[in-house]
C-alpha cells in the first residue's frame, strides 16, 4: 500500500516546514451574486459583462450559472478578451437549467488563478472582466443569466 498526499498537504511536512498558499488551505470563501440579462436584440457574438474579479482569484468548482431558456441552437461562453471562452464553452443554454462556471476547465487546473486559466503570461495583478458571449444563435427574447462564483 502506498502513501500520498495532496499538493498542500505535502508544504507542511517538509522540513523546514513551509507554508502553502493559504487561501487553498485555510482561505476565506467570498461569493460573488449577480444577474445579466440578454435583450432580445442580442446577436451572436454579442458580449454580456458578467463580473469583475481579480486575477489571482480562484475560482471554485461549486460556482454556478442558472439561465432561462434562451431559444433554439443558443450557447454561450464565458472568459474575456485574452480567451472569450476560456472557462466556459459553447453551453447549450436552449433550455433552463444551469452549468458549472469552470464548464471548460479540466479538474486538473481547478485551483488555478483566473489569469492561468485565462492562457495569461503572467498575472496582471488586475481586475479582469469576465463576460459571456452569445453563440450559435441570437436569444430572440429577454433571457436572464444568474452566476454563482465562490472564490477564494
Amino acid at each position: 500500500m502506498a502513501d500520498r498526499e495532496a499538493t498542500e498537504y505535502a508544504k507542511y511536512g517538509a522540513t523546514p516546514p513551509t507554508l502553502g498558499d493559504h487561501r487553498k488551505v485555510n482561505g476565506d470563501v467570498h461569493v460573488l451574486i449577480d444577474k445579466v440579462v440578454a435583450a432580445a436584440s442580442d446577436a451572436v457574438d454579442d458580449k454580456l459583462y458578467a463580473f469583475k474579479l481579480r486575477s489571482n482569484a480562484i475560482i471554485l468548482p461549486s460556482s454556478t450559472v442558472y439561465h432561462e431558456a434562451a431559444g433554439t441552437s443558443v450557447t454561450v461562453n464565458i472568459g474575456d478578451d485574452n480567451d472569450p471562452d476560456g472557462i466556459a464553452s459553447l453551453v447549450d443554454v436552449a433550455s433552463a437549467g444551469s452549468f458549472s462556471v469552470l464548464e471548460a476547465v479540466a479538474v486538473d487546473d481547478y485551483g488555478k488563478e483566473l489569469w492561468e486559466l485565462l492562457g495569461y503570461s503572467e498575472d496582471p495583478k488586475a481586475l479582469i472582466d469576465v463576460y459571456y458571449t452569445i453563440k450559435g444563435a441570437s436569444t430572440g427574447a429577454e433571457t436572464s443569466f444568474v452566476h454563482e462564483i465562490y472564490f477564494v
